[in-house]
């Protein structure tokens, strides 16, 4: 749970995610002729319609979406309580701010589903509800678990690394795109923000990537 499982979940969303960009008919929310999926002009959340802004049927893309972040959420949320289970019986002292990070990571992930049962199309409102509070759900539980992994021990300080990157960068995409930071920066921010999120998924899996490391690395030296 601590290190095979977020792995399989990565390669299963990836795969599933590459193999719904290669279906997606075309589409954006700023060009409905365009063709295929534009990695600067498509949201990830477009490969979730039912049918896409062209007009063309979209349930094969749709399909393999839903199965992507069911591929993460569920490996995910196994991840983190795997990993909350096995620090707790290490440093009990440290389970109340643990024990709280690991539930708002587990509920984030339960949001993120609901981002793929509710396809932008025909239920906007609650997509965009689940999308922003997954963010800002995924923020708060890395801050809290950065906090517990700094505090915990001297060995687990790369852990608390790993948690802080997927705070900081979480933290700067909320910024950018709920308080509309980069309108600071940029005229028209939909290239940015469809670029941002991209973005967003990567420091998320490079932060868990981290976390995974650094848990086999802490296992082995604890079995030596």
């Amino acid at each position: 749970m601590m290190i095979k499982l977020p792995i399989i979940g990565m390669v299963g969303f990836l795969l599933c995610i590459v193999l719904s960009i290669s279906f997606y008919p075309g589409g954006t929310i700023k060009q409905e002729n365009t063709s295929g999926y534009i990695f600067t002009e498509n949201f990830l959340s477009d490969l979730g319609r039912t049918v896409s802004p062209s007009g063309d049927n979209n349930f094969a893309s749709m399909i393999l979406f839903i199965c992507a972040l069911a591929s993460i959420s569920l490996s995910m949320s196994g991840f983190f309580y795997g990993t909350f289970r096995y620090f707790k019986n290490k440093f009990p002292l440290q389970g109340i701010s643990l024990g709280i990070g690991t539930v708002l990571f587990i509920v984030s992930f339960c949001f993120l589903l609901g981002v793929g049962f509710t396809p932008a199309n025909i239920a906007l409102p609650p997509h965009i509800f689940f999308a922003v509070w997954f963010f800002r759900l995924i923020f708060l539980a890395g801050l809290l678990n950065a906090i517990a992994f700094f505090k915990m021990d001297r060995t687990t300080i790369n852990h608390g690394l790993g948690y802080g990157l997927i705070a900081l960068s979480t933290c700067c995409y909320i910024l950018f795109s709920d308080f509309n930071l980069g309108g600071l920066f940029f005229s028209d921010t939909f290239k940015p923000e469809v670029i941002s999120q991209k973005f967003i998924v990567i420091s998320l899996i490079l932060g868990t990537g981290m976390v995974g490391y650094f848990n086999n690395r802490f296992i082995k030296q604890h079995l030596e």
